[in-house]
């Protein structure tokens, strides 16, 4: 017994290093990406190097890096059936418009009981990077719903939460493919190290809702929908404060 526990926690330490590792090299491959293609995008005179249009591409590059990562590695170890995809049915459509309301309803009472106890949240730079261009705000909502939401829950979800499930158990999964998902948000978070750390634990909160709709209903479309729709209403509220309406 003593050996068999033992062999199942080297087992289990080695699939959250291989989490661990697919996302440190989805994160490494986008950043190499990005700078390659912003910078030949800057150097043919296509976008000045600070300006929105340069912003929008690196996002849209990172993402579309994510996305080969993960077809990179379900190719590489032929695992494409471990992961959950299809469209979703009318129930799960019910869970997703469920879902989307109560991500944001968490994320405002989370943020409301934060500042009554005295605690301060740091602002993510994607929304910072629009600020005084409500265009750049209106462009970030499609590319929430079409890239954001579908690339981060193909890869934390629908790779490293399946992977750590199979050794791990549903919630320990859940828990840890949550925790490496806020953890890689620190360098996006402006402010002071409370304000980061208070806005990764909200990350990571929040992180749990979708992965565990990811567990309940075997869809990665799912999650993916929920964030990407979650993204844009928070873009969608900016623009509309950027152009005085709210």
């Amino acid at each position: 017994m003593a050996e068999s526990d033992g062999s199942q926690t080297v087992t289990r330490a080695q699939t959250l290093i291989e989490g661990i590792l697919i996302v440190l090299g989805a994160l490494f491959f986008a950043s190499i990406a990005v700078i390659a293609i912003q910078g030949t995008a800057v150097d043919a005179g296509i976008f000045d190097a600070e300006s929105t249009g340069s912003q929008l591409l690196g996002t849209v590059v990172q993402f579309l890096a994510f996305g080969i990562v993960v077809f990179w590695y379900l190719r590489t170890t032929d695992r494409w059936e471990t992961l959950k995809l299809g469209v979703p049915t009318a129930r799960q459509w019910g869970i997703v418009i469920a879902g989307t309301i109560g991500l944001l309803g968490a994320q405002i009472g989370l943020t409301v009981v934060l500042d009554t106890i005295g605690i301060s949240t740091g602002a993510n730079r994607a929304v910072t990077a629009g600020l005084g261009n409500p265009d750049y705000f209106l462009a970030m909502i499609v590319i929430s719903i079409l890239l954001v939401g579908p690339a981060e829950e193909l890869l934390f979800r629908g790779v490293v939460q399946t992977r750590l499930r199979e050794t791990w158990g549903a919630w320990p999964a859940i828990l840890l493919a949550t925790v490496i998902f806020g953890v890689i948000h620190l360098p996006a978070i402006v402010g002071d190290t409370g304000q980061q750390w208070a806005t990764i634990a909200l990350i990571t909160l929040l992180g749990v809702v979708l992965g565990y709709l990811y567990e309940r209903t075997q869809n990665v479309v799912v999650p993916a929908l929920v964030h990407g729709v979650h993204n844009a209403v928070i873009f969608g509220l900016q623009y509309l404060s950027a152009i005085g309406v709210a």
